[in-house]
């Protein structure tokens, strides 16, 4: 079972390996110069290959539970195969009609593919699908149906379509919303215009989802290091440096959906990981 559980105070997170990317160092961070570059290709498989999971996180309080991302889905994307998301779910007792939430950091496919199951029905039909409002319009915009970005625009149709013709609900929010008691937006712009954040407060420790704010932890003390797809690389880097500064001061606990798998960078001294 790809499932790794993380207490955190009276919080319970699991951590689900949906599927994962092969792709070529130079395919992700385009602009690394040959010494960065090195580095990478230390972490390298044969073949020049680096494998980032795509990472789905399951949070479970005493106001329900909530999915972080609903990763790649039921069809393959890019060199990920199909996600197996519904079935670890299952494996762990946690059926998906009981999903209250689902909140997607961005729109990109392989963090909304599972949010249609394989009938192209909603995957968690009593849930709230939560998007930063700027999120949602920018991906709606007619430019991506059009023929040369067809590939996006197909993905974004398909994975999103319960939603769109209200077969499951969508609460559309504004970036830096407080969600409920425990759960906030934490605007991480760059990669996508509003990419967001999620923070958990009144667990004792501070704990922050970051999406695809950070692909590879060398990027704590790499910031500059530019994914290929991030809509504005500039103020990436910035939103980079940020989280990187507010981790270190408040000690916080980072949760990222390519970082090896369970995608946790803890503070020195904490442990607490248990494998599912």
């Amino acid at each position: 079972m790809k499932a790794v559980r993380f207490p955190l105070g009276d919080v319970e997170i699991i951590a689900i390996q949906d599927s994962e990317l092969t792709p070529l160092a130079r395919d992700f961070f385009p602009s690394l110069d040959p010494g960065d570059e090195s580095l990478l290709a230390r972490e390298a498989e044969r073949g020049g290959r680096l494998r980032f999971p795509v990472t789905v996180y399951v949070v479970r309080s005493d106001e329900g539970v909530t999915l972080v991302d609903a990763g790649v889905g039921p069809r393959p994307f890019v060199d990920a195969p199909p996600g197996v998301l519904l079935d670890v779910l299952e494996e762990l007792g946690l059926a998906s009609d009981r999903v209250d939430r689902v909140l997607f950091t961005h729109l990109h496919p392989d963090h909304i593919g599972g949010s249609v199951d394989a009938g192209g029905g909603p995957a968690f039909p009593n849930a709230v699908h939560t998007v930063v409002r700027g999120e949602w319009e920018f991906w709606s915009d007619p430019r991506w149906r059009a023929p040369e970005w067809s590939w996006v625009g197909d993905a974004l149709d398909g994975s999103l379509r319960p939603i769109a013709d209200g077969s499951a609900e969508l609460a559309l929010v504004e970036s830096g919303t407080r969600l409920s008691r425990r759960l906030g937006l934490v605007p991480l712009q760059g990669h996508t215009p509003d990419h967001t954040g999620l923070a958990i407060e009144g667990t004792g420790s501070a704990a922050l989802f970051i999406g695809d704010a950070m692909h590879h932890r060398l990027q704590c003390r790499h910031p500059h290091w530019t994914f290929r797809h991030d809509a504005d690389p500039a103020r990436a880097i910035e939103t980079r440096s940020r989280l990187i500064r507010t981790a270190e001061r408040d000690r916080a606990v980072l949760f990222g959906a390519h970082f090896s798998f369970p995608g946790v960078l803890e503070p020195a001294g904490r442990a607490g990981v248990d494998r599912a």
